[in-house]
This record gives C-alpha cells, structure tokens and sequence, in this order.
C-alpha cells in the first residue's frame, strides 16, 4: 500500500465485500450503486483519502524532526508508531517493535513507574508527566504520556546528564575539596 491512499470503487458491493476491504487496509469503500451520483462521490471520497494522507505525511515529518522521542500506544498497549529519536534512543527498528504490545517487546517495564503511570494516564484519561529511570537503555527519561481516544501518545527525553549533575550537587563534598 505504501503511502498512496487506495480507494476501491466497486459495481458489486455488499456488506463481507466492505468488511474484507477495510480489513486489508483500503482508505474508503464505494459502491458504484449506493449514490445517486456515484462518480462525484467517489471523487469526494478520493479527494478527502489524499488530503488525510498528505495531513498524516505531515504530521510523520513534524513528529520525525522533534528533538523528543515520540511513540504512539493504542488502546490495546500496541505500539503503533515511533519517530526517528525514538527508534535511536530504544536502539530498535520500528517494524521490530510496531503492532506489538509494549508489555511483550519492553517485558522489564512491568511492575514499575513507568507502567503505573501509563496505565494511570490512559485510565484516568490524564496527561501524566514523570521521571524514569530507564535501565535496559541505560538513561534516565522524563515522560510526558497524552491520552486520547484512541490511546496514549507519549514523549521521552533523555536527561541522564541533567540527573547525574543533580546528584553531584547533593553530594557532600570532602573538606579538602572545598578549601580549593
């Protein structure tokens, strides 16, 4: 399918012919005999699958060029998008990780802050901003998950440099070092 909308505009339409369309992933489905005029509603329907498809086209483009991982998590807690920083920050390819329940492809999140706090976010229909320190990648990340209907749209950064210069600063220092 690739990132050309596809619109199938059929003679013989009935309702299994629609369900195995839009199961196979077709934009829109048009019958030829459920308008009056069919030919102007299916330019209709083309017209919107395009202007939906150049919308998502940019909507990739912004989320690819922001300087925060983004991924997005449906309701069932598959993962169903990530941008370029995320893929590089998680050290995996999207195809590896899309369509997959995040509990399944990150198994040493379960039982800790950050599935609390998805779970809390997308339960409460709250946006949820947190720290986690995130061990199978080495960082530590400041989290902001959105809800929506459709799920969670989360977006991470690393401030592993931010942390560690917090922690010196509450570190003590020995008296020899404050002399100088």
């Amino acid at each position: 399918r690739g990132d050309l909308p596809f619109v199938l505009f059929t003679g013989r339409g009935s309702e299994r012919v629609a369900s195995e369309a839009i199961a196979a992933g077709v934009d829109e489905y048009v019958p030829k005999n459920d308008a009056d005029d069919p030919y102007a509603t299916l330019a209709s329907r083309i017209a919107g699958a395009v202007s939906e498809a150049r919308a998502d086209r940019g909507l990739e483009e912004h989320l690819d060029r922001m300087t925060d991982a983004f991924c997005g998590i449906d309701g069932e807690w598959r993962l169903t998008y990530l941008n370029e920083r995320a893929e590089e920050m998680l050290e995996r390819d999207d195809d590896d990780l899309l369509g997959d329940p995040i509990w399944e492809r990150f198994p040493d999140i379960r039982d800790t802050t950050l599935e609390t706090e998805l779970r809390t976010a997308m339960a409460e229909g709250e946006a949820r901003a947190f720290e986690y320190r995130f061990d199978a990648i080495g960082v530590d990340l400041a989290v902001n998950a959105y809800p929506s209907e459709t799920g969670l749209s989360v977006y991470f950064r690393d401030v592993t440099e931010e942390k560690r210069r917090e922690r010196e600063l509450r570190e003590p220092k020995p008296l020899g070092e404050l002399a100088e």
